[in-house]
Formats: C-alpha cells, sequence, structure tokens
C-alpha cells in the first residue's frame, strides 16, 4: 500500500514507492550495476517457434539478465517495511546485527562457512 509523506527540508510530497525506486536504481547506477545490462528486448520479438527452439539457451540466457522484476520486488519490499502498519511487525521480527540474536546468527553464519569451506578442503585433499 502507498504511503505519501513530506520531506523535512523541502516539503516535497513523495510516496514511499517513488522514493524507494528512485533511491535504489540511483544506488544500482552509481555502483555500476544498472538494470538490465547486456538485455536484448529485440532478441526474440517476432521470432518462429522454429529459431526459439534452437535459439532456447540463448533466449535463457538473455531473460536472466531482466532486472526489473526484481527491481520492482524491492521497492514494494522497502516501501511496506516503512508503513507504519507493518512498524510493529518490523520490530517483533526483525532483530539488529549487534544485538544477541543477531551476534547469534552472525556466529552461526560464519561457523557454516568455516564448515563447508573445510569439509571442501577434505574433498579436494582426498
Amino acid at each position: 500500500m502507498t504511503h505519501e509523506f513530506s520531506h523535512l527540508k523541502s516539503g516535497n510530497v513523495e510516496t514511499t514507492e517513488s522514493f524507494f525506486s528512485d533511491k535504489f536504481l540511483k544506488s544500482r547506477i552509481q555502483n555500476g550495476k544498472e538494470s538490465n545490462q547486456g538485455f536484448d528486448l529485440l532478441f526474440a520479438e517476432g521470432r518462429s517457434d522454429e529459431w526459439a527452439e534452437r535459439k532456447w539457451e540463448e533466449i535463457k540466457e538473455n531473460d536472466l539478465k531482466y532486472d526489473e522484476d526484481v527491481n520492482q520486488y524491492i521497492t514494494l519490499t522497502l516501501a511496506d517495511l516503512a508503513n507504519p502498519q507493518n512498524l510493529s511487525l518490523c520490530n517483533q521480527y526483525l532483530v539488529g546485527l549487534d544485538s544477541d540474536a543477531g551476534q547469534l546468527a552472525v556466529n552461526l553464519d560464519q561457523s557454516s562457512r568455516n564448515t563447508s569451506f573445510t569439509a571442501s578442503m577434505r574433498i579436494t585433499c582426498c
């Protein structure tokens, strides 16, 4: 659900979705991760079924370069997290990494990575 808010400095009114979309896409561009890099919009347009069957691997590879669905999902998720109705759920289920539970999760993750690395070393060494 879209919520409007006012910027404190400018007073401009904006929706949470447009705010997060703008910030997210600008961040991708600034970090050199522009959306749809290498995606060819005309790759399979107007092609016959026979051509598509012969080129299915290239079509699949091209489709994997399409990011807009992911961009939209992330934008809507961020906007939902900023929804005042969802803040109580966020506070209930999300914990900071510096909390006891967060540190436990980080330690388990690192332990898991070390274990899998050690196991792969055993497999490759033997």
